[in-house]
């Protein structure tokens, strides 16, 4: 068995890098590391990397709820970045709160889509649940 500590990056095939990089940065908050060219774009949330890869045949998911990346926000930030979608005309696909005791990630969420139709999650992950803390190798 590997004895992994963490995931470096999660990859996204998007149609238009520059277009996928200024929503990601824009939206998204993400800081862009490195771009090159046409082809790929770094991105980082604190510790965390998006890599975006150019692909003229994105197969997007088609559902949200299964399928999808999740972004982290405080809870008190949450409905100001709901609003902020919102405002931005990018539609709420769903809307959801779990609780529980059996639930994995508690907490408030929403779903979206980036430019190419890519699930997306923003969620206020409650203190309580599950977060993971890195083990020592």
């Amino acid at each position: 068995m590997l004895k992994t500590y963490g995931i470096l990056h999660f990859t996204l095939g998007v149609r238009d890098i520059a277009r996928s990089v200024a929503f990601y940065r824009d939206v998204g908050g993400l800081e862009i590391v490195k771009i090159n060219g046409d082809q790929m774009a770094f991105l980082r949330s604190g510790k965390d990397q998006l890599v975006l890869v150019r692909q003229d045949d994105v197969n997007a998911s088609a559902t949200p709820d299964t399928l999808h990346q999740a972004f982290l926000v405080e809870p008190r930030d949450f409905e100001d970045g709901v609003r902020f979608l919102e405002s931005r005309g990018i539609e709420i696909i769903n809307r959801d709160e779990r609780k529980g005791p059996d639930t994995t990630f508690a907490g408030r969420s929403v779903y979206f889509r980036d430019p190419d139709g890519n699930a997306l999650e923003m969620i206020d992950l409650r203190a309580a649940t599950f977060r993971p803390s890195p083990e020592k190798p």
